[in-house]
């Protein structure tokens, strides 16, 4: 299985597309701070585009995508970086860095936050993204990171 984390308006047939907003085309409508609504061990790949920021509890997101992960599978994460000025844009609860994506494969990780889950970080792209918001170009800086679950 694949899985699309928040797909909001952009709906990838062939993966199980996830958001908590009603009023877009998704396969399953959950509010992922409930929970992932998927068995143990049974998703090979996971993208998530402009959503994470979006949820309170980063630690129960990132050790719910591991629980629901085979071994080996690909994490693809967009997110706006703590190093630009988007990440405190209204909604944002958490705030991501390349730091706490590395932190992710760190053994002394359990007894500091809670986090139970093992990711290697296997490729990191920290970049202005362009967008027309106000009929003004804007740029945000954003980290594009795709992780391996090791289980």
């Amino acid at each position: 299985m694949r899985l699309h984390l928040g797909c909001g308006n952009n709906y990838i047939k062939g993966w199980v597309n996830v958001d908590s907003d009603k009023n877009v085309k998704a396969d399953i409508h959950r509010d992922l701070e409930k929970g992932l609504p998927f068995g143990d061990n049974t998703v090979k790949e996971v993208f998530s585009k402009y959503m994470v920021e979006h949820i309170k509890d980063d630690v129960f997101l990132m050790n719910e995508i591991y629980r629901v992960c085979k071994n080996k599978a690909r994490v693809h994460i967009i997110v706006p970086s703590g190093h630009g000025t988007g990440a405190f844009d209204w909604g944002h609860k958490s705030f991501w860095n390349l730091r706490k994506f590395r932190y992710l494969s760190r053994k002394e990780r359990k007894d500091y936050c809670g986090l139970e889950c093992n990711f290697i970080v296997k490729n990191v792209d920290e970049r202005v993204e362009r967008s027309v918001e106000s009929e003004k170009e804007v740029g945000a800086l954003i980290l594009d990171v795709v992780l391996e679950v090791v289980k």
